[in-house]
């Protein structure tokens, strides 16, 4: 009777015709697969490149947004090219904010309050615009506001909690 282990042991050692990949075959899987990954990076550093200039156009011309294409554009070029992300990142118009985003700093109470303020204008707006004269379900209405409830929570609570986490731990390594 043989083992498990002798079994699998005999298999790997058995016949190279028996079906297992040989070295060319796994090295050929390995290239396709690089080549993939290269291809799928190029691909996605040149939809962040264009999302990066739809988003300042938007920034221009009313009506085309500016902060979603920013986004996907920041996530496309992470995972394409971290270089180009960080150019992103650290250029002279979103340089003043990083320190916000990597959370060295706390979103100050003023700009909290403004963003709060501008999100609020525009579900009211919004909502009103919806209802009023559009004549949408009360329920849409509701979500929207709802969700603005949700927004108001995260801008009000933004990095606040790993600022000070991380304020704890510079003093309790200083000491």
């Amino acid at each position: 009777m043989t083992s498990s282990y002798q079994t699998k042991t005999e298999k790997r050692q058995g016949d190279p015709n028996d079906g297992a990949p040989t070295a060319t075959a796994v090295d050929t899987q390995q290239t396709k697969s690089t080549e993939l990954g290269a291809i799928r990076r190029f691909f996605l550093g040149v939809l962040g490149l264009l999302l990066v200039l739809l988003a300042a156009i938007g920034v221009v011309l009313p009506g085309i947004p500016t902060t979603g294409p920013l986004i996907l554009a920041s996530i496309c070029l992470t995972k394409s090219s971290p270089r180009l992300e960080r150019m992103l990142v650290r250029s002279r118009f979103f340089a003043p904010f990083h320190r916000y985003l990597d959370g060295e700093a706390e979103m100050p109470w003023r700009a909290k309050v403004i963003a709060i303020g501008m999100m609020w204008t525009a579900i009211m707006l919004s909502s009103l615009y919806l209802w009023r004269f559009q004549g949408g379900p009360i329920w849409l209405v509701s979500l929207i506001v709802a969700s603005g409830f949700v927004g108001t929570v995260v801008i009000s609570r933004f990095r606040r909690i790993n600022v000070i986490s991380a304020a704890a731990s510079r003093q309790s390594g200083e000491e």
